[in-house]
């Protein structure tokens, strides 16, 4: 079955990137925010200083990093990764050259390699959900700005693979094996399984790109009798 919604929002502007290394299961976020102003309050900040921005702040809770200066801010989460390493990953990068949006990290971080960069509002997203009956066996989503899923579909722990020359993360857990991979032209792939039967990365590197009217041939909008809205009949949400 496929689906799709289209990209467009009214929310400010904010280039998402989305670093990972399996090595040490770390997964970075970096969304940087030009004349955006941070609002978190100020009883759960807790300042810290790093040179090249006039203000930055931990969050209570879960690891959350701000930096900002007058142009907008950049906020940095993460998961395998402490409030010493943030900073110093926020110290040591680097703006890419003008006209060009992100971030570059320092070599000493150079481990974490980058999945995406996108314009949060810059594309939709689709998917296609293979139905066993009204049970879902796998699911795959795809967009230039998948970034929110990323996390989501790595988990806590997960290795680096190979998805026909590309840079592929494979997460498994006792419900669900999920992998996630750039093709050339931007667009991130997330795909999960939850059929002990289906291979994902074989699955993976089986994958190809099909013009529009080959794609809705292979595929239905029907929704298969008994399952119903929202999470029903999704692996990531």
């Amino acid at each position: 079955m496929r689906s799709a919604f289209d990209g467009g929002s009214a929310a400010p502007a904010t280039f998402t990137q989305v670093f990972a290394d399996s090595e040490r299961d770390m997964v970075l976020t970096l969304q940087t925010q030009p004349g955006g102003v941070e609002s978190t309050p100020n009883d759960l900040r807790q300042p810290v200083t790093i040179a090249g921005w006039d203000d930055a702040f931990l969050t209570v809770g879960g690891l959350r990093l701000v930096a900002s200066e007058p142009g907008g801010f950049v906020r940095l989460a993460g998961t395998g990764i402490d409030s010493d390493q943030a900073v110093s990953i926020l110290t040591s990068m680097r703006r890419r050259a003008r006209g060009t949006a992100g971030w570059d990290l320092s070599e000493a971080w150079n481990d974490l390699v980058e999945i995406n960069g996108a314009w949060e509002d810059s594309a939709g997203q689709r998917s296609i959900t293979w139905f066993d009956g009204d049970r879902v066996v796998a699911q795959m989503l795809s967009s230039p700005a998948s970034t929110h899923l990323i996390a989501q579909a790595l988990g806590a722990s997960f290795q680096r693979v190979d998805v026909n020359g590309t840079h592929g993360w494979l997460n498994s857990t006792d419900s669900r094996r999920s992998i996630v991979w750039a093709n050339p032209d931007g667009t991130v792939v997330v795909l999960g399984t939850v059929d002990s039967s289906i291979d994902p990365l074989v699955l993976a590197r089986s994958v190809q790109v099909l013009d529009r009217a080959a794609y809705e041939a292979a595929t239905t909008t029907q929704v298969p009798a008994g399952v119903g809205d929202g999470c029903d009949g999704s692996l990531f949400c």
